[in-house]
């Protein structure tokens, strides 16, 4: 299983190696200064996101073979898919903005003032996000369970950061935001399918 995982990178890594080789024979070119500065850098941004791009598949093929996949345990793979996929991109895009002979530590700090106030706008998203974590955490429903919550019912269909999807006995698709599980009773009705 192992060398599945590895396999995974094998694209990433052969894009990688195309783009050394190509900057490799670049570098036999006499090229202007301005051309060769913009060359260098830009195929040092390439080889940092071909890189990172290797690391995500392995990530994310790691993930698909090591964490269950019992009913009930689909979103922990999503929710570990979704939370290491930011993580694993954001140092590179630093790196390559920084590559790319922007100064980091301005964008950094007005990203660090415009986040306070985007997280002050985003409360409820944020509410969300942590109602997807206490559902992850306490398990009091998993997926196709059907469940009663303020007045919705029906079977658990999707698990997501910010909501979840109920289907109902009727068909339909009820969209829940997950703040609504740690502010109302949940009513987890195993024996009941009727779908």
């Amino acid at each position: 299983m192992f060398l599945k995982i590895i396999k995974k990178a094998a694209l990433p890594v052969i894009v990688l190696f195309v783009v050394i080789a190509t900057m490799l024979v670049l570098g036999h070119f006499s090229l202007p200064d301005t051309l060769s500065v913009w060359k260098d850098r830009i195929g040092a941004s390439l080889c940092v996101i071909c890189s990172a791009w290797a690391v995500y598949r392995v990530v994310n093929a790691s993930i698909l073979y090591y964490v269950p996949k019992k009913s009930g345990q689909i979103e922990l793979q999503k929710l570990l898919h979704n939370l290491f996929g930011v993580l694993i991109w954001i140092i590179p895009i630093i790196l390559v903005i920084h590559t790319l002979g922007y100064n980091v530590s301005a964008i950094l700090t007005g990203v660090g003032i415009g986040g306070a106030a985007l997280a002050l706008a985003s409360q409820n998203t944020l509410a969300n996000f942590f109602g997807s974590i206490v559902v992850f955490l306490d398990k009091p429903f998993g997926l196709h369970d059907y469940i009663k919550i303020n007045g919705f019912e029906g079977e658990v269909i999707d698990m997501g950061l910010r909501c979840s999807r109920l289907k109902t006995k009727t068909g339909d698709i009820i969209t829940v935001p997950n703040s609504m599980f740690t502010s109302n009773c949940i009513v987890n009705v195993h024996g009941e399918s009727g779908i």
